[in-house]
């Protein structure tokens, strides 16, 4: 056996993630984000926390009210554009949907 393979063997496979893709969260710089991989990074995906150890907040319907309010717009993800609804989830969270193109 090669070396190769018994390192490919020995690699964990890769974390679930602690955010779900489905749902808007904040950073501590203003960052918004989904929880998808791609959008929120491996630090925030992997741990729920951002690169500046701050963990990443949930973006709730209260919040989506506010800032509509405040700003004009719902907020939405920086990255792939998935929008917050006012719509809360059975977890709480803010129900996403993709941007309209």
């Amino acid at each position: 056996m090669s070396r190769r393979n018994r390192t490919a063997d020995t690699i964990p496979p890769p974390p679930t993630g602690a955010l779900d893709a489905t749902t808007l969260y904040i950073g501590d710089n203003g960052r918004v984000h989904c929880g998808a991989l791609r959008c929120a990074g491996h630090t925030a995906h992997a741990t729920g926390r951002d690169l500046g150890g701050m963990p990443v907040l949930r973006i709730d319907p209260d919040v989506v009210t506010r800032w509509a309010h405040m700003i004009g717009e719902p907020p939405a993800c920086e990255t792939c554009g998935r929008v917050a609804t006012l719509i809360a989830g059975p977890d709480g969270a803010s129900i996403t949907r993709e941007r309209a193109s």
